[in-house]
């Protein structure tokens, strides 16, 4: 059963126009620096041209040793012709959260910020955690990755924000389960996939 902050976590996103032409992914963002800001996760955001946005957030370790949760926070573009529901308004419908980025990738973003969320309040901020977790979400995704930064994420370590990251993970401690995280192979809707709203998150 989903957690209902991972449903609002995604809710509140979906209800974020960030596709690729609205030069909007920033909003996205600094939602998710709100949410973490609230709680007390560390976080920085990084906008490298107006309305694109990257936020990394670190919780830390006993080791310097990472996993890294990453996803990206735009969309791709659609056309609403195809749509039963409002594109850009999260909807429930049979149990189901139908809206745009359902699957890509703001489901996975509210999976990671729940994580992240729990082993911070759980964990004390590293106290019983082996390894540091690094959240990482990245605009431009669904286009050229232009605006992808090269940024310093956790003491000094250099972490590429690109949205083709090759899958991590990291052993946690004992009695803990792994975290681990993969990016989508990024292929095209068909309007079968747009007609059925694009993701469905089960209750």
């Amino acid at each position: 059963m989903i957690h209902q902050t991972t449903v609002d976590y995604l809710c509140n996103l979906i209800n974020i126009d960030t596709t690729i032409n609205s030069n909007n992914e920033i909003e996205g963002i600094l939602y998710i620096k709100e949410v973490f800001d609230k709680i007390g996760i560390e976080n920085k955001v990084y906008e490298p041209v107006s309305g694109k946005g990257n936020i990394i957030a670190t919780i830390n370790g006993k080791s310097n040793d990472a996993i890294i949760l990453h996803s990206h926070i735009d969309t791709a573009n659609y056309n609403a012709e195809n749509w039963l529901f409002p594109p850009q308004k999260a909807t429930l419908v049979n149990n189901c959260i139908v809206g745009r980025g359902t699957l890509d990738c703001k489901g996975l973003v509210a999976i990671w910020m729940d994580i992240m969320k729990y082993f911070y309040l759980n964990n004390c901020n590293g106290k019983e955690l082996k390894n540091t977790l690094i959240f990482i979400c990245s605009c431009d995704e669904e286009s050229d990755g232009n605006d992808l930064v090269d940024v310093d994420a956790h003491q000094g370590r250099s972490v590429l924000v690109h949205a083709d990251s090759a899958h991590l993970a990291a052993d946690l401690g004992p009695g803990d389960q792994p975290v681990k995280g993969q990016h989508r192979d990024g292929r095209e809707h068909d309007h079968d996939d747009l007609r059925r709203g694009d993701g469905c998150a089960e209750d």
